[in-house]
């Protein structure tokens, strides 16, 4: 069973370094599933939570460091934010665990 993006508890989200390659191109940045040879571009806020899973890869605390940059609320935000993570996970770029 998947962790639920939307509990409080902690749930710690990590890229699948192995799974694939990236690129910057043009001001975005360019990722290649090694497993599927789908191409995904991240740009604005895709790119951001990108980054920030790899300083802040706890869940609650990414809503919250994106919601204050966005001048926002984890409340307003942290859907939008869960959804793009679950099709960051779906598409074998990143884990989302409860165990860091």
């Amino acid at each position: 069973m998947k962790p639920d993006l939307g509990r409080t508890i902690e749930l710690i989200a990590q890229k699948k370094l192995e799974a694939f390659a990236e690129t910057h191109i043009d001001g975005e940045l360019v990722l290649a599933c090694l497993d599927t040879g789908i191409f995904y571009a991240l740009k604005g806020t895709g790119l951001a939570i990108w980054r920030l899973i790899d300083e802040t890869p706890d869940v609650n605390a990414l809503k919250a460091q994106l919601a204050k940059a966005y001048h926002s609320s984890t409340e307003i935000c942290g859907p939008d934010i869960d959804s793009f993570l679950r099709t960051l996970e779906e598409s074998q770029l990143i884990t989302i665990t409860n165990e860091p």
